[in-house]
């Protein structure tokens, strides 16, 4: 029995980020996430040649630096 997604009852503004070699959470259920979210701001970007701990693995840096700008952008 599927249940219902309360997706419509994400508006906040948010960002996901996730890896296409990711091989505990998919990619696409990660997209799908992201196009029913009701948010009227919100990111999605998919990185290549990592796997799941994304804040840990080597390329970190670009996703952190590009994480904080997305936020700073949206702090003032």
């Amino acid at each position: 029995m599927s249940r219902p997604h309360p997706t419509h009852l994400i508006r906040p503004t948010h960002t996901c980020t996730c890896s296409q070699d990711d091989t505990m959470c998919e990619v696409h259920g990660s997209q799908a996430l992201f196009k029913r979210a009701s948010s009227t701001d919100k990111t999605f970007e998919a990185v290549d040649s990592m796997w799941h701990i994304l804040t840990k693995e080597p390329g970190n840096e670009d996703v952190l630096a590009k994480a904080l700008a997305w936020f700073n952008a949206r702090a003032n």
